[in-house]
């Protein structure tokens, strides 16, 4: 009389599969809210007077799977302006103003528990 033992591992084969495609939905999209943070925050702390709002709406927060990224819009850019690179990178006896690197410095640790979350929601449902 012997003991046999059958185990299916389709399921198990199944989500690994899934495992990488849905954390990289996840990380997509807690970087998208990050980037949304961040570029919230920089709008809000800024050095220059903004008279025609034009500066502040091209401060643009994207995303990718692990990366967030702030960029002031330039000439060139559909939310762009002439000026922004002076105010950016300092022209003259203006300093350049740090907004954009300070930003993504003072919510870095809201990124990162972005990042887990969405890491310990793929292992979740793993």
């Amino acid at each position: 009389m012997g003991l046999e033992f059958e185990l299916d591992m389709s399921e198990l084969e199944e989500a690994i599969d899934k495992y990488p495609d849905r954390l990289a939905k996840n990380l997509r999209l807690a970087s998208k809210r990050s980037a949304g943070l961040v570029e919230d925050y920089a709008s809000q702390n800024h050095r220059y007077k903004d008279r025609t709002t034009r500066l502040t709406k091209s401060i643009i927060g994207y995303s990718q799977a692990n990366e967030v990224k702030l960029v002031l819009g330039d000439e060139g850019s559909n939310f762009g302006t002439e000026y922004g690179k002076y105010i950016h990178q300092g022209f003259g006896s203006w300093g350049a103003d740090k907004f954009i690197p300070n930003s993504i410095s003072k919510n870095k640790e809201k990124i990162f528990k972005n990042w887990q979350r969405a890491i310990d929601e793929t292992n979740k449902g793993f």
